[in-house]
């Protein structure tokens, strides 16, 4: 996916970057445009070094002042909304799996009852340790497509809640001070508390645009440090 943006510094780049990040959306060029030309960003191997060099020989000098970025806008826009979002402590967001998921999670339940039972009742498996395990993997499977039905995630401006099959948690703005995204998702961290959310790309719900938005003002608002681990 290619985006077109006329953008100031490096510093809204990263913002432009993150924010889509979040949102689920692939980026693999990035075209910065000005009146004096344009550079083409290749994300997959992003240099901002390198990138800040090239961007210097035709921008404008007054486009490479550090506070340029907030002159756009666009990012007057952002800034209107995330004053809006960062005081919305009224009606929390809520999301859920994707219905993928949740068909995924009931075809790999479904496929270990009908192909594992087929396979050891025609082998005359009498076993009873084996067929312990077959039960507990049914059950675990179950488990889990249950779970990818009930799991909601809510937010507001004070807090982030999970439903689950254990129960819920929470975890007030306040307390994050920290938050990573890798395999296991966004890990919420505090100084005695953690909260784990899935990611961003498999949320679902009608709330799914506005919850990434709040997510993304509450870690510029709270000055939360975000961590993208490396896959791998």
């Amino acid at each position: 996916m290619r985006l077109l943006a006329s953008i100031n510094t490096l510093k809204f780049i990263g913002k432009v970057i993150a924010q889509h990040i979040q949102q689920g959306k692939k980026l693999n060029y990035l075209e910065i445009g000005t009146k004096a030309g344009s550079v083409q960003v290749d994300l997959r191997t992003f240099d901002a070094p390198s990138v800040w060099q090239k961007f210097q020989t035709f921008a404008p000098p007054k486009a490479l002042e550090e506070d340029a970025y907030t002159e756009m806008p666009a990012y007057q826009d952002w800034v209107k909304e995330k004053e809006r979002l960062v005081k919305d402590v009224d009606k929390p967001y809520k999301i859920g799996y994707s219905f993928p998921i949740k068909m995924i999670m009931f075809l790999i339940w479904f496929v270990i009852i009908t192909v594992g039972l087929t396979i050891l009742v025609g082998l005359g498996i009498k076993s009873s340790m084996v067929w312990v395990f077959y039960g507990l993997l049914v059950v675990g499977a179950g488990l889990a497509f249950v779970e990818s039905l009930i799991t909601k995630v809510e937010m507001n401006s004070e807090k982030i809640k999970t439903v689950g099959l254990l129960g819920c948690k929470e975890m007030e703005w306040t307390q994050v001070n920290t938050i990573t995204e890798g395999k296991r998702g966004l890990i919420f961290l505090g100084e005695d508390k953690k909260l784990t959310v899935f990611i961003p790309p498999l949320w679902h719900g009608k709330d799914r645009e506005d919850m990434v938005k709040m997510l993304y003002a509450q870690i510029e608002h709270c000055e939360v440090n975000f961590v993208k681990q490396k896959a791998g």
